[in-house]
């Protein structure tokens, strides 16, 4: 298994930065790579040695604190092993190709993906909202929009009729109570 994992690493250069292997109860390999390629999936899921035909999960992450601020993760499995292949970007305007022309369960998650994260695939044939509204803007998981919304919905007794007008958020009329009430003090 290690050997084919360094032909892996042999063939794709450009392509793959780093593997790590990790053994327990199943051998699991997390593959790191600069740019997504169909070539290497298409090796991983149709070589002798890996078999990896089964897609079972693509999902993103997003971590504020690292300089490549997004990570996509693809699950594929085999009967030999798992393989975890992470890509990651730096920018708000992510774009990586499909996977659909490789392993057709993927459009799903990569819809999904999109919706969420706002992770472009390029030659996605039907990339489109699937969690939220047509109308949201924005991207739920990157928390880029107020908490509140931007607009509230409200039935306005003089119009007879419901009305959406954009929040406005007066801070100076608000009391913040910062005490806990569940904690009592103790003299």
């Amino acid at each position: 298994m290690f050997n084919s994992i360094f032909i892996l690493c042999k063939l794709f250069p450009q392509i793959i930065s780093s593997v790590i292997f990790c053994h327990s109860g199943f051998p699991t390999f997390i593959v790191m790579v600069r740019s997504r390629s169909s070539l290497l999936f298409n090796f991983i899921k149709n070589s002798y040695f890996f078999k990896a035909a089964y897609f079972l999960d693509e999902f993103a992450s997003d971590d504020l604190t690292s300089s490549k601020r997004y990570k996509l993760i693809v699950f594929v499995r085999s009967f030999n092993c798992n393989f975890f292949i992470v890509e990651s970007f730096n920018s708000n305007y992510a774009v990586t190709s499909t996977l659909e022309s490789v392993y057709l369960g993927s459009a799903w998650a990569e819809r999904e993906v999109y919706d969420m994260y706002g992770i472009l695939f390029s030659n996605h044939p039907d990339l489109r909202r699937i969690l939220t509204d047509y109308g949201f803007e924005g991207f739920p998981l990157r928390k880029d929009f107020p908490l509140s919304g931007y607009n509230q919905i409200r039935y306005d007794e003089s119009l007879k009729r419901i009305v959406t007008e954009p929040i406005e958020l007066n801070q100076e009329y608000r009391y913040f109570d910062f005490n806990n009430p569940w904690v009592t003090k103790l003299s």
